[in-house]
């Protein structure tokens, strides 16, 4: 039955990387129609936001996420952390792409 269990967490981690890479191309179409104001991410069905922290760095905009959404001992949170921190990255590649700064 463990197996079971580390096999669906396994399963749960791999369909939340997807649904963010998903997320990704949406947030660059989105980034094109410049209609971005906050950064959320869907995890499980429902809309996490993502905290707006100006000059963080990716990594610690995770664990922020991590932290507000109580998420420290969740078992996918290794996960989650990258995610949310290839997420922001691409964010910010964007924002900066979109005005003009190199």
């Amino acid at each position: 039955a463990r197996d079971a269990e580390e096999k669906r967490c396994l399963e749960d981690a791999r369909d939340a990387e997807e649904k963010i890479q998903k997320q990704v191309k949406k947030l660059e179409k989105a980034r094109r129609k410049r209609s971005i104001h906050k950064l959320r991410v869907r995890l499980g069905g429902e809309l996490w936001p993502v905290p707006d922290l100006p000059g963080a760095a990716p990594e610690e905009v995770a664990a922020a996420f991590l932290d507000l959404h109580g998420l420290q001992d969740h078992q996918n949170k290794n996960t989650f952390f990258k995610a949310i921190t290839m997420y922001v990255q691409k964010f910010n590649e964007m924002n900066h792409a979109s005005s003009g700064k190199s």
